[in-house]
């Protein structure tokens, strides 16, 4: 009797150890198969960034809704580590890829093109709708008060967290961006205006 027991412990206890290490086998293939998947997407996420930042401009008081930015909102959340970034180094990146093109970038570039690829990313953060990009958008509600970047980030705020816009805020802000925004394109040809992403991924197109 007492080897019966011995001989279906020693089985049970086999047993739970081949289970345990099959499972251990299966997670350390899932995990490696979760990251490949993972590089995969953020070396797609970049490119559809770089899409993004390169997407033409026809106005600087409103931003349309692109191919490339649909792209990233369908990727969504995975997508919001790169375009915080995207939209917290703007400017950085802007001035070192022109410096990179031999081209010296003129002021009114400087001031023009980071703000047209924060509107898009912040346009995209909103309609993803994760809150992890709200210190960003935070941020840049304190410190901006034209539209449409402005206008942008009250909506996506709202769209996340659910804060109310400032309705008299905005319209002064839309306004006012309408009156220097026309001053500010009427002397750009007077200087060159170099796309952002002068070495990035082709342009998306059907606009």
């Amino acid at each position: 009797m007492r080897r019966r027991v011995s001989y279906f412990l020693i089985g049970l206890v086999m047993f739970i150890a081949a289970a345990i290490s099959a499972g251990l086998y299966s997670a350390s293939r899932e995990a490696l198969s979760q990251l490949n998947y993972n590089e995969e997407t953020d070396t797609r996420i970049r490119s559809v960034i770089d899409r993004m930042m390169a997407q033409e401009t026809y106005s600087l008081t409103h931003e349309d809704w692109g191919p490339s930015m649909q792209a990233l909102a369908d990727i969504g959340p995975q997508a919001v580590p790169r375009l915080i970034e995207t939209v917290d180094r703007a400017r950085e990146t802007y001035i070192s890829r022109i410096l990179a093109a031999g081209l010296p970038p003129s002021d009114f570039s400087i001031r023009v093109e980071p703000l047209i690829v924060q509107t898009r990313g912040v346009m995209v953060l909103g309609r993803i709708g994760d809150k992890r990009a709200l210190p960003i958008l935070l941020d840049i509600q304190a410190h901006h008060d034209l539209c449409p970047l402005r206008c942008e980030v009250d909506n996506a705020i709202k769209s996340i967290n659910g804060i109310r816009v400032r309705a008299k805020g905005f319209l002064k802000a839309h306004h006012r961006t309408r009156s220097n925004f026309s001053m500010q394109w009427s002397a750009a040809s007077e200087s060159r205006v170099v796309p952002l992403a002068l070495h990035a991924a082709p342009t998306d197109a059907g606009r």
